[in-house]
C-alpha cells in the first residue's frame, strides 16, 4: 500500500440524467449524501438474555447539493422542482462518482423535495438543494489506490462464512 492517500474535489462528479454534469458548488460544501433510515434496530433484549436486532430494508436517501447562489444550475433544478410540481412526473436519473476513489452512488428516479432556503447577504449564499432517492445504490469506498490486498483478505474471511450459511440453507 501507498503512504500517500490523496483526494481531489474536482474529481467528485454528479450526473444528472447523464445529460448535465453538475457545477457552481459552494465554497465550502458540495454534496452530502444521508441514507434516511438506520440498517438495524434493536429489538430489545429477551428475558433469556438474548438480544435481539431487526433488520429493515430501505435503501432511500438524500442527496443534498450545495450550490452557490450564482450557479447556473439553481435555475436547472428549480426548472425540474416546477415540472415536478406540475406533472409529477419529473424524476431523474443521477450518479454521483469519486473518480479519484471507489465511491459510486445511483438512483434511477430521483426527485427534488422542495425550494431551498433563499437567503441574500454581502458574499454569496449557500442553496441547499434536497434530492431524494428512493431505492439507491451506494458503493461506499475510500481513495486509496491499492485496494486488491483488502479485498483479497475480505474475500478469504468471506469464503468460509459463505460456507457454512450454504449448509444451513442460507445464500447470499
Amino acid at each position: 500500500m501507498s503512504g500517500l492517500l490523496s483526494y481531489s474535489p474536482t474529481e467528485v462528479k454528479l450526473s444528472l440524467a447523464g445529460l448535465f454534469e453538475v457545477t457552481g458548488y459552494d465554497s465550502e460544501h458540495m454534496v452530502t449524501l444521508t441514507k434516511n433510515t438506520v440498517d438495524y434496530r434493536s429489538g430489545g433484549t429477551a428475558m433469556d438474555g438474548y438480544s435481539e436486532r431487526i433488520h429493515r430494508k430501505d435503501d432511500d436517501y438524500t442527496l443534498t447539493v450545495h450550490l452557490s447562489q450564482s450557479s447556473v444550475f439553481n435555475d436547472v433544478f428549480a426548472a425540474i422542482h416546477t415540472l415536478d410540481r406540475l406533472t409529477q412526473q419529473a424524476k431523474v436519473p443521477l450518479l454521483l462518482v469519486d473518480r479519484s476513489g471507489t465511491t459510486k452512488f445511483l438512483c434511477t428516479n430521483a426527485y427534488i423535495l422542495g425550494i431551498p432556503p433563499t437567503e441574500y447577504g454581502t458574499t454569496l449564499r449557500s442553496r441547499p438543494w434536497k434530492i431524494y432517492c428512493p431505492n439507491a445504490t451506494l458503493t461506499l469506498g475510500g481513495n486509496e489506490v491499492d485496494t486488491t490486498s483488502i479485498l483479497a483478505t475480505l474475500t478469504q474471511l468471506a469464503g468460509p462464512l459463505t460456507s457454512l450459511l450454504g449448509a444451513a440453507g442460507i445464500s447470499l
